[in-house]
């Protein structure tokens, strides 16, 4: 364990008392407030209140092999109840074995992704979420996959495979993890087994053709957007054990007639069924809440849906995120903004006002010896066609996401900003129209969106790039590595006047605009 000088802090005037570091922890304090740091067999806590948040801070520290991440720790004669933070441990290399003790309530997201040696974990029957990119492992994760199904104990954590009609969910199955069966777009008919009493968030989002949908009575909390854009999805039956429904858990159900909502439930989330245009059977005995949902049902125009956060001008479209109409370092649609490497935050390339960029303008500007990650060639790689070893985001960290800190749109606009993901990017092929335009002599996509209630709202996304044969396209990062190893990252392709689609295996090392959304 490292060691650090500290101060407490104590009430006489002009006194203080050094303090030698004991074996069980390490305190950090300030003048007259509790302690910010606490750190308990190796294990680093932030004091906030009556909670102990495991920082992430943990995840670039070394930590021992085996965790164990009690429900509540004591300092100085108080009890604090232990949370586990956001990206609490993602990417730390240390860690193998995690026990999470009786009590811990959510695992949120990021909080164990790209731990590449964590070969086991103990999840215990009160944890209730599990959050996006939560459980993203490496391959010493001892989990069972069934059917194209991956579990872990009583988990569900994800569904790997497309399915064609049917799937049944493993009996003794109690939570459907954040997104389980997010974009399983052939999956028609699901069985979900008595037991399971926690869906998470987005956990059969945008399933398209699921038309039939049994909740058991086990079942206690749906997340948010569970079903959000099941568009077959005729009627649902809320069990009487669930109390809420959150934010947009049913919003765009385009098919949805029927729902039946328990006196258990005590609070619906005013867009919960937005979006449901369809829905004339409401069976609940609470008056209030029927006329709330019928009055939530359709989406008001708000100006084109345009809105201004942190500086930066956003289209809400009726999607998962709103799209930012402009690029980052652009100050209007049709500019191409800055060309940035994938993970880098300084940019090689600066478009300004220019309408058609050669790409003879970028030779040279953009390759491995001059990236910000790369450390050296190697004579034999795994991953054919990109034979060089990176600082990060390799085949020993296991990152396939973008830290915030290497997100260029994170950096540069703040707040909530950031990348689109590749599903971000399908989403916005499958639910707008898109339309090759001229804007003051850009070319480009007019895309504009096909959700109920939301018709008309559009943006512009410049194809500024152009060949010898002057044939346009452009290129947008996702914030995702995918498929083909830690050299490649997934990019959107924008092209002259043809399909556009996402190009898995992009160069890192390349140059590519950025379009950032927030939520």
């Amino acid at each position: 364990m490292k060691k650090i000088s500290v101060l407490v802090p104590v009430m006489i005037l002009f006194q203080t008392l050094c303090v030698s570091l004991s074996a069980k922890g390490i305190i950090r304090s300030e003048l007259q407030q509790e302690p910010k740091e606490l750190v308990i067999e190796g294990l680093y806590y932030e004091l906030k209140d009556d909670i102990a948040e495991l920082t992430w801070i943990n995840r670039d520290r070394e930590l021992p092999a085996s965790i164990v991440i009690p429900a509540s720790i004591k300092y100085d004669g108080k009890v604090y109840q232990v949370s586990i933070g956001r990206a609490a441990f993602s990417g730390n290399r240390d860690i193998k074995s995690v026990v999470i003790s009786e009590g811990i309530t959510d695992i949120p997201e990021f909080a164990f992704n790209a731990c590449p040696n964590l070969e086991n974990m103990t999840i215990p029957k009160s944890v209730k979420s599990i959050g996006r990119y939560a459980l993203v492992v490496g391959s010493n994760f001892k989990t069972e996959t069934i059917d194209g199904v991956i579990y872990l104990g009583d988990v569900l954590i994800e569904a790997r495979d497309h399915f064609t009609s049917y799937h049944a969910i493993r009996e003794g199955t109690r939570i459907i993890a954040y997104g389980a069966f997010e974009s399983c777009i052939d999956l028609r008919f699901i069985d979900i087994p008595d037991g399971v009493t926690y869906i998470g968030s987005n956990a059969f989002a945008s399933c398209r053709k699921l038309t039939d949908v049994t909740l058991p009575e086990s079942v206690i909390s749906i997340g948010d957007k569970a079903f959000y854009m099941c568009s077959a999805l005729e009627s649902i039956d809320i069990p009487t054990g669930v109390t809420s429904i959150e934010e947009s858990t049913f919003s765009f159900c385009l098919n949805l007639k029927s729902v039946t909502i328990p006196s258990s439930v005590t609070y619906i989330a005013s867009n919960a069924f937005m979006g449901c245009t369809k829905l004339k059977k409401i069976n609940t005995s609470d008056e209030n809440f029927k006329k709330q949902i019928k009055s939530g049902l359709s989406v008001s125009d708000n100006k084109k849906g345009r809105g201004v956060y942190r500086g930066h001008e956003y289209v809400d479209m009726g999607l998962s995120v709103k799209w930012a109409t402009h690029n980052v370092g652009a100050s209007k649609p049709e500019m191409a903004g800055n060309f940035y490497a994938w993970g880098e935050i300084k940019s090689q390339f600066k478009a300004r006002n220019k309408r058609r960029i050669d790409h003879d303008d970028m030779r040279g500007l953009f390759g491995a010896e001059n990236y910000r990650f790369f450390v050296r060639w190697d004579e034999v790689s795994e991953y054919p066609g990109r034979e060089a070893r990176f600082a990060k985001y390799n085949e020993d960290d296991h990152k396939r996401i973008l830290d915030p800190e290497d997100d260029v749109a994170s950096v540069k606009w703040g707040g909530k900003w950031r990348m689109p993901t590749v599903e971000e990017f399908i989403e916005l092929q499958d639910n707008c129209t898109w339309t090759w335009s001229c804007i003051n002599g850009v070319y480009g996509q007019k895309i504009t969106s096909n959700v109920p209630g939301y018709e008309g709202r559009y943006i512009f996304i410049p194809a500024p790039e152009a060949d010898w044969r002057d044939v346009r396209r452009g290129s947008y990062w996702s914030s995702q590595q995918y498929l083909w190893g830690p050299g490649s990252a997934a990019c959107q392709e924008i092209y002259d006047r043809s399909t556009c689609g996402i190009y898995y295996d992009a160069s890192r090392c390349n140059g590519c605009m950025v379009r950032p959304v927030c939520p």
